[in-house]
């Protein structure tokens, strides 16, 4: 369902996702040994932009948080109107793993549409001065999704989500003078395209908020994941026989189809809590589009799980195999979960 929504009303749905603010401070140093949360800034037209990652690691399921930075690095004043107007932005991500079928540019889109930006208004920075730009997709007011962008040679569906991998993020962005425009007030419009910055999206239940398996932990789960993987792929016949019926779209989040498989598959005597240890994609030979597998301890036993989503039907195909699997000396690093 598409919205049409004045200016007004979108001014005031989104009060709070950003606040431009001149006096803002600089995002802070990071260590050496940390990642960089920014990318490098670009200029045109005496005005610098760059993007500064809230979160540089997010759980499927969440949206991206960033700050797009606007700079005069000009010895006149600047004028922009409308900075603040992501959903004109052309916000793209590139999954950079290797073997991905769908890289993209995956690119953000906000459901709505817009009459004007009549209400909005010039932000004049003086030189060295800077505009901050904060944007929170987890909390807009308003429906998104992300269409593909890259090439393709069939339709390729929007998704809700970005799913697992590491992403290249850039943004391209113009800005427009006022309707009104004062001719003899020069604006910059741009347009530029940010230098990228790197996002990883990690499965849900592939990490715990605060507790990261170690070397030693994820290691033992790959290998159990990798003996099976290789163990079906040397039997042609392993999708045969039947599957519980799991009727979430294609981008469901993993951990909402181990949650069903769980339900639907394991009995409440066998199962009261479940640890999800490890989610990761796999592949087949020959292969069956996007699969996953999930290393699950119940109470009982280590299983398993293997599920993709069908190609022309609505749904999952799931399945829990027991694991070949020797547990590190180290304590699982995961959370609990109740069957729901």
């Amino acid at each position: 369902m598409r919205y049409r929504l004045l200016i007004l009303g979108i001014l005031t749905a989104c009060a709070g996702l950003f606040a431009p603010s001149g006096s803002a401070a600089p995002p802070a140093t990071l260590p050496a040994s940390q990642p960089s949360l920014e990318s490098k800034a670009v200029e045109k037209d005496g005005v610098s932009v760059k993007v500064t990652l809230k979160k540089p690691e997010i759980t499927q399921g969440e949206q991206p948080q960033f700050i797009v930075r606007f700079s005069n690095m000009d010895d006149q004043y600047a004028n922009l109107y409308g900075q603040g107007e992501y959903w004109d932005w052309k916000v793209q991500f590139t999954n950079q793993d290797k073997g991905v079928t769908e890289p993209g540019p995956w690119q953000v889109r906000v459901l709505a549409e817009f009459d004007s930006h009549a209400v909005a208004t010039t932000t004049r920075l003086k030189p060295g001065d800077f505009i901050d730009v904060p944007v929170d997709l987890n909390n807009t007011g308003l429906p998104l999704d992300y269409t593909y962008t890259g090439q393709m040679d069939h339709l390729i569906a929007s998704i809700k989500n970005l799913r697992p991998g590491t992403y290249k993020m850039v943004i391209e962005i113009s800005l427009g003078p006022p309707p009104l425009i004062d001719t003899t007030v020069k604006y910059w419009t741009g347009p530029i395209t940010t230098e990228p910055v790197e996002l990883k999206v990690v499965a849900a239940g592939a990490r715990s908020p605060g507790v990261l398996a170690s070397p030693q932990e994820l290691r033992a789960y790959n290998n159990a994941i990798d003996r099976l993987v290789k163990k079906l792929g040397s039997d042609g016949m392993w999708t045969n026989g039947l599957s519980p019926d799991i009727g979430l779209p294609a981008d469901a989040m993993p951990e909402d189809v181990v949650a069903q498989a769980v339900k639907k598959s394991l009995s409440p005597e066998e199962i009261k809590v479940y640890r999800i240890l490890r989610v990761r994609e796999i592949k087949f030979d020959p292969p069956v589009g996007r699969a996953f597998a999930a290393l699950i301890q119940t109470d009982a036993r280590t299983r398993i799980l293997i599920f993709y989503p069908f190609a022309s039907t609505k749904g999952w195909w799931t399945r829990f195999y027991d694991a070949d699997y020797t547990p590190p000396a180290t304590r699982p690093s995961a959370v609990e979960h109740k069957p729901r």
